[in-house]
């Protein structure tokens, strides 16, 4: 309840009272603690995180990545923070958070596109389990978030609903 009591009361924005209107754009504006912490810690660990599993993905194409589901876990945890991430940088004005902003999608996109071909493989190979079910919809509801988030110009309103 405290923390609903503190959403800012957007319905307002549209009033022409500049006292409302200052007071509710201080409350949407991220302070600078959550805006340094994205974009000097944050961006840059994910980036990291990107190199290293994309690099990882291409070493192994071949071998067994699609057969050996090795590194499920990564990927899932790559896509969840990924888009948290994304939530976060949301309100952040940077370059490196604009550059973030436009990469990141391509690179889920191809990561989850992979990751759901292993899925694939791993179902036909074992059968269908409440997880692999869930990974499925999971890299789904990513792809096309992503593909969402790129056509309407980094449009974040259909995110929640497809985390849902």
């Amino acid at each position: 309840m405290i923390f609903l009591s503190m959403l800012p009361k957007y319905y307002l924005i549209h009033s022409t009272d500049e006292e409302a209107i200052e007071e509710i754009e201080g409350l949407i504006k991220p302070s600078k603690f959550l805006s340094r912490l994205v974009s000097f810690i944050f961006i840059p660990l994910m980036g990291v995180y990107s190199g290293i599993l994309i690099l990882y993905i291409l070493l192994n194409f071949g071998s067994g990545f699609f057969t050996d589901s090795l590194i499920e876990g990564l990927l899932l945890n790559y896509i969840i923070y990924g888009w948290v991430l994304l939530l976060l940088a949301d309100s952040v004005e940077s370059n490196f958070v604009g550059l973030f902003k436009s990469v990141f999608p391509f690179a889920l996109i191809f990561v989850v596109f992979l990751q759901m071909i292993a899925t694939i493989n791993q179902i036909q190979k074992l059968g269908m389990t409440h997880g692999r079910y869930l990974i499925l919809l999971l890299g789904l509801a990513s792809i096309i978030g992503s593909v969402y988030y790129l056509m309407k110009n980094q449009n974040l309103k259909i995110i929640p609903i497809l985390a849902l």
